[in-house]
């Protein structure tokens, strides 16, 4: 998971001489790695940072959110974490209702998502 984060500051800094921070197509997998390995400083720098995040598909804004809500867990901002676990749910019942209009098979990825919010 350290590769990870190495990989997506040096994808964003390629080509640049300065960076704010990790392009928009690897922030939310940064993020993922970022709480996995406890990295904390790292993961309020990247739920925070500025992005286009109105662009990102369901399960992007549900990476962002799900940090989020685990940094407000572990700084203790207990107020934000009901925010963001919203955030979170409504960024998984967009896809969820079209899943489930298909196939459960489809839909259980999200249902797997909900559980882990609750």
């Amino acid at each position: 998971l350290d590769s990870v984060l190495n990989q997506a500051y040096g994808m964003s800094m390629q080509g640049q001489q300065e960076t704010t921070g990790i392009c928009n197509e690897l922030l939310p997998s940064a993020v993922e790695a970022a709480w996995r390995l406890g990295k904390w400083s790292v993961l309020d720098k990247l739920v925070n940072e500025p992005s286009g995040e109105t662009s990102f598909d369901a399960d992007a804004r549900y990476q962002l959110e799900f940090g989020r809500t685990l940094r407000n867990l572990h700084s203790g901002s207990t107020a934000d974490v009901g925010t963001s676990l919203t955030a979170a749910r409504d960024s998984i019942m967009s896809s969820l209702s079209c899943a489930a209009r298909v196939s459960y098979a489809q839909s259980y990825p999200c249902l797997v998502q909900l559980h882990a919010l609750r």
